[in-house]
């Protein structure tokens, strides 16, 4: 059973609810850290955790996650450090296909991914905040949050794949194919107040309905770790509001970027796409859920029971037992069958499939020549190659499974074309294959053997014919 659509803007943009926000009453929240209240204007519908704003039939609530329970340092070289950890994890560049994963989320993506054009249609919109009086350390930090950003993909990635399925975040990028990130500067006042946040991005122009805004708040505030706007609407069709219906935001603050234990950001866009709906079946009624290990799953107000029903390396998945807010192939019946599931959202879609190309190779017969391939991949996954030489073509410098370049040789006795050939697999298991002819051409000629020189000595037989002759004595 579920609850239904609960709000119908009627034509209301988030340009329009903003203000409204901004003129309820304030109150004071908590993280379940014991940090610092945060000054919202909104007006709390459940403990702690949750805030909700009611216009007539129109729910918008803003859900808090919960702190790590030691706050992580908000130093240049600590977020740096974050980065590079994630990016050092050792694991095999495959998704986990166990619908009981047993190792910690795999480093799947290098990069964020692209898509089309970078621009049309629905996408995430990533936004580094910086407040006024606080340094801004965008140049410093960039690297890092494009690491922070590929592990969100990392999330859906690997958790579409528990389930057999293959999704990422439709990025905004630039026409390079990399992160675009909107750098922006926000009053004292939104460093503490999520509504004066939104009407102060919104006023400058991050107002788009087909974006969710991504908001990194660069602030060694502790009062927010991370917060995210989601609507009460859990009808299953792509009409949901929380589908590109309404402008959203989702902010993460310096403490909580790059943390270890799941990914902040996905929590918080798992929000701002529409989970946990309060009709879930393990729902709590601040948009999470009981479950755990889970990243979206956690004790968030008095009296709410927590069930281990999940290892503890679920933490960093989205929905373990795929039947709260995110799963591939619900059953027929089931709550994600009939309610409005995350997985399904359009801000979501298949990464694209990589593409290769290899040089074309001319070399003489035994002699040494290079082959270099040009891997595409816009998924921003990991990759890797595997070469394959013709018979008696021997690589000469050491071929590794990221090598794009070696050089090779082949007998001097080898005839007609020759084919060396590349298969590229990246992470999510799609893969491409080509080829190239390496071109032999015929050795020099051998110069032809010199004549010998003539003989001094005077004949004893004929002629040059060979004939012998007999000789006339005198006497």
């Amino acid at each position: 059973m579920h609850i239904g659509r609960r709000l119908i803007l009627s034509g209301l943009s988030l340009a329009v609810i903003a203000p409204l926000l901004a003129a309820s009453p304030q109150v004071s929240m908590m993280s379940t850290a014991g940090a610092t209240p945060v000054t919202l204007t909104t007006a709390p519908a459940a403990p702690n955790l949750e805030a909700c704003d009611h216009f007539g039939p129109v729910t918008l609530c803003s859900h808090l996650d919960e702190a790590p329970e030691a706050p992580l340092a908000t130093s240049v070289a600590a977020v740096q450090d974050r980065a590079q950890s994630l990016e050092q994890i050792e694991t095999a560049a495959t998704v986990v296909d166990s619908a009981d994963p047993t190792a910690a989320l795999p480093p799947l993506h290098a990069a964020p991914g692209c898509s089309g054009d970078g621009v049309s249609g629905k996408r995430v919109q990533v936004v580094y905040a910086v407040p006024a009086g606080r340094p801004d350390r965008f140049d410093a930090l960039r690297s890092s949050l494009l690491t922070f950003a590929a592990r969100v993909d990392d999330t859906f990635e690997a958790s579409a794949a528990l389930g057999g399925g293959n999704l990422s975040l439709h990025w905004v990028t630039n026409p390079d194919c990399s992160l675009a990130i909107s750098r922006v500067a926000i009053s004292a006042g939104a460093e503490t107040q999520f509504a004066t946040m939104i009407n102060e991005l919104t006023a400058a122009g991050m107002n788009r309905t087909d974006r969710k805004y991504l908001v990194y708040v660069d602030t060694p505030a502790r009062g927010i770790c991370g917060i995210a706007q989601q609507y009460l609407d859990d009808t299953p069709n792509a009409d949901n509001y929380n589908n590109g219906r309404a402008v959203q935001f989702a902010r993460v603050d310096t403490q909580c970027w790059g943390r270890g234990d799941h990914s902040t950001e996905a929590h918080e866009l798992v929000h701002a796409m529409g989970g946990v709906q309060r009709s879930a079946p393990h729902a709590t009624q601040a948009g999470h859920c009981v479950d755990e290990a889970d990243a979206v799953c956690y004790s968030d107000g008095p009296g709410v029971v927590m069930q281990a029903v999940c290892p503890g390396v679920s933490e960093a998945y989205l929905d373990c037992r795929s039947d709260d807010y995110f799963a591939i192939n619900p059953p027929a019946g089931s709550y994600l069958a009939l309610a409005w599931n995350v997985a399904r959202s359009e801000f979501l879609a298949a990464p694209e499939a990589p593409a290769l190309t290899l040089s074309p190779v001319a070399e003489a017969r035994g002699a040494v020549f290079t082959v270099a391939a040009a891997p595409g991949l816009r998924s921003g996954q990991t990759w890797s190659l595997a070469w394959a030489l013709a018979a008696g073509c021997t690589a000469t410098t050491p071929v590794t499974p990221t090598t794009t370049s070696f050089t090779a040789t082949c007998p001097a006795t080898a005839t007609g074309p020759l084919a060396v050939s590349a298969t590229l697999t990246q992470a999510d298991g799609q893969r491409v294959s080509a080829a190239a002819i390496v071109t032999t051409t015929s050795p020099p000629p051998t110069a032809p053997a010199p004549a010998p020189a003539p003989s001094t000595t005077p004949p004893t037989t004929g002629a040059a014919t060979g004939t012998a002759r007999p000789t006339t004595m005198v006497t």
